[in-house]
């Protein structure tokens, strides 16, 4: 969940959660990019064009959301973005905006993109049905309720394919006294398969669905987020019921949004990996806020499952009080950092994966295994696995399930209460000189 000019998008929102044509999302898969000196494809570079545009139209997204949307509606992409959109996509605009019927007393927006089918002179094809969504506020520009549609997407490649299918976007928030846009929304996505050139599934992940919600107690926010995937199938294998759970706990907003403004200045003048380290003043001052009030990331479950067998994970991550010298480095920003996850794995699923790769082993020798003899040997696999964990006391049993907790404070890594012993960091140059 974000402010309301984010949340107005909703075709954006769809668009960049597309793999194949998202500008890189992450500072991970950005630093990534730059190391391996990549340049963006032609497509990425239009799309991201395009979203600068409509970025620049609504600046900070504060305030009523009511003018920025009717700007939209009359926003037209400047005549280079124009034609990189029409070479790229066969449209000449992400999507329009237009008004709508409304009950009385409140306003509404129509949001659609016609349904396309783009071939690129290289083979590669785009295609998508009609995307529909409608944005409905009261006259104050206080509430505001969203809801979309996107049937399907896909693009085709001379080798790799990808397709999501019934994609749907919900969300009411309201917006509060000090600006804040509180309440929840989410998406879903039914079906998003990857293959190759000829739409055969490789991977498919089945019913995608991301909630969020924000919360504000005593002039502090909580940001939830609930990610579930139903399944994940590939290779003939399935692991089900996959979850990803967690809170972001007495958030300081103003210090938050300071420093999403002004990685978003320094994105603009150098590469967004070296953008966030370089916003040191609003870093340290997040930092700061968030040591002092308790901030913490509150992991509620991170769980997959397979045949039957459930995975868990619980946890929280905070920070020690800190000081400016704290920022200096990674290695002293990391002495800071205050983690404690749970982790509880059934014995039957360290079987039952000891005897998937059993078999597949076999097999792949031209030496098939009968059942019992797969069996047998994956419980000695488990045996030996669980044994050796329990033996060194990085875990114990109970109940049917191996558990440890692992623990970082003041720099130290421990398993079950045993210390682990951390990487030996290399020294620089001029150290070892």
């Amino acid at each position: 969940m974000k402010k309301s000019a984010l949340s107005v998008g909703v075709a954006l929102a769809l668009f960049a959660n597309s793999p194949a044509h998202a500008a890189p999302l992450t500072i991970e898969t950005k630093r990534a990019e730059a190391t391996a000196k990549q340049s963006p494809s032609p497509r990425v570079e239009a799309f991201t064009a395009a979203l600068q545009e409509l970025a620049d139209v609504f600046g900070t997204g504060k305030g009523n959301p009511i003018p920025l949307l009717d700007k939209l509606v009359q926003h037209r992409h400047s005549e280079q973005t124009r034609a990189q959109l029409m070479q790229h996509f066969g449209i000449d605009s992400l999507f329009t905006v237009t008004p709508a019927s409304a009950p009385a007393g409140k306003v509404a927006y129509a949001i659609t993109t016609p349904a396309n089918r783009h071939m690129d002179p290289n083979g590669e094809a785009v295609e998508w049905a009609t995307l529909n969504a409608k944005i409905e506020l009261d006259k104050a520009g206080r509430r505001m309720i969203s809801s979309g549609s996107w049937p399907s997407f896909s693009v085709h490649g001379l080798k790799s394919s990808m397709r999501l299918s019934d994609i749907t976007l919900t969300s009411d928030q309201t917006r509060s006294s000090r600006d804040v846009w509180l309440g929840k929304g989410g998406y879903r996505i039914g079906s998003i398969v990857f293959g190759n050139a000829s739409g055969d599934g490789g991977v498919e992940i089945e019913d995608l669905t991301i909630d969020a919600d924000v919360i504000e107690r005593k002039q502090a926010v909580t940001i939830g987020f609930d990610m579930r995937i139903k399944a994940v199938k590939v290779a003939g294998e399935q692991v089900d019921h996959v979850r990803f759970a967690s809170r972001m706990s007495n958030v300081d907003m103003k210090a938050f949004e300071a420093l999403s403004k002004a990685i978003a200045a320094k994105e603009k003048q150098m590469d967004p990996a070296l953008a966030f380290l370089s916003a040191r003043p609003e870093l340290i001052a997040f930092g700061k806020t968030m040591a002092a009030r308790g901030t913490a990331i509150e992991i509620d479950e991170i769980s997959a499952g397979y045949r039957g067998h459930q995975a868990k994970i619980k946890g929280r991550v905070s920070l020690a009080p800190m000081k400016d010298a704290d920022f200096a480095n990674a290695a002293a920003f990391v002495k800071k950092l205050v983690a404690r996850m749970e982790v509880q794995v059934p014995l039957a699923l360290v079987s039952e994966v000891a005897g998937t790769v059993t078999s597949k082993q076999a097999e792949a020798k031209g030496q098939p295994m009968a059942d019992g003899a797969v069996a047998q040997a994956s419980q000695g696999i488990t045996d030996a696995m669980v044994g050796k964990v329990v033996t060194s006391g990085y875990g114990r049993v109970h109940n049917d399930m191996l558990v440890t907790v692992i623990e970082f404070k003041n720099g130290k890594l421990t398993l079950n209460n045993k210390e682990v012993a951390m990487p030996a960091r290399k020294p620089t140059p001029a150290a070892s000189k």
